[in-house]
């Protein structure tokens, strides 16, 4: 098995887990700025030991400026979410959120020149389709409000990962999984009371939080190293797989997320082969 394929792998498993954890995290009154806030500083400090593999920063200013973008960007994107798990169930944002393949994969070939196959323009319309299915309600097209959250998580998501790209051209992937943590929450730390309500927050749910934070990381940072040596178009799809069967599974069984089931699986079998036809590119 090639060994970029395992990490990725592994990686889109880690971070499927986050989203049944955090949908527990997002349950009740405590607001989406504060938890990204809070998992963001959790996910600088986990990362610390990073810096001591390969550090490596770059010297170029206008970088430097795509790196407090690409921050503002992932963070906007982990806002929504919060957004996103506060009104609808994971599997549905799971769901949604995999249309961050499709966004990446045409901008990675408009922008950066890289090119597709039929088969992958192929997968990006059965990833769009199995989105369609979870919003097609009877004869008519309803979005709902945790859906349109969704797909503003997806299109943040998807920014931020092209910019990454581009970032770790000059820039090691490890110290750059610090330095991302550690701008977001920065970013997200001007609101009135959200230090004290952050600190309430971890103390409520320290386990949780940690573990979020532990698989954040760690996925992450294997994500970033393969993406360094390899295109967006093609580690992307990869790495998003399993994450989107994992917690539409774990939603089904354990959250018992039954609203539209046979919407659910019918899209997650189609997403899924969407992405296999993307990875084959």
């Amino acid at each position: 098995m090639d060994a970029s394929f395992f990490i990725l792998t592994l990686a889109s498993i880690a971070i499927g887990l986050t989203y049944i954890i955090n949908k527990k995290l997002a349950h009740g009154k405590v607001n989406a700025s504060t938890l990204t806030f809070v998992i963001s500083y959790v996910n600088a400090f986990i990362s610390i030991p990073l810096l001591f593999v390969n550090f490596s920063i770059t010297k170029n200013p206008l970088l430097w400026l795509l790196i407090l973008v690409s921050a503002l960007t992932f963070g906007l994107s982990s806002y929504f979410s919060f957004r996103a798990y506060k009104l609808t169930d994971v599997s549905t944002v799971s769901l949604v959120h995999k249309l961050n393949v499709v966004v990446a994969a045409l901008i990675g070939i408009v922008f950066l020149s890289e090119r597709y196959s039929f088969l992958s323009y192929t997968g990006l319309i059965l990833i769009v389709l199995s989105n369609i299915f979870l919003i097609y309600d009877g004869k008519r097209i309803s979005i709902e409000k945790g859906i349109f959250f969704a797909f503003l998580m997806a299109i943040m998501s998807a920014l931020a990962a092209v910019f990454d790209k581009i970032i770790l051209n000059d820039f090691s992937p490890f110290t750059y999984v610090f330095v991302n943590s550690i701008i977001t929450g920065m970013m997200f730390s001007f609101r009135k009371g959200v230090v004290s309500d952050g600190i309430q927050l971890f103390r409520q749910n320290t386990k949780l939080v940690l573990a979020t934070s532990v698989l954040n990381v760690g996925s992450w940072a294997a994500f970033l190293f393969v993406l360094q040596n390899t295109t967006v178009s093609k580690s992307f799809p990869i790495y998003k797989s399993l994450s989107l069967i994992v917690p539409v599974v774990l939603g089904i069984l354990i959250l018992k997320e039954t609203n539209k089931l046979w919407q659910k699986i019918a899209g997650t079998i189609i997403g899924v082969a969407g992405i296999i036809l993307l990875a084959l590119k």
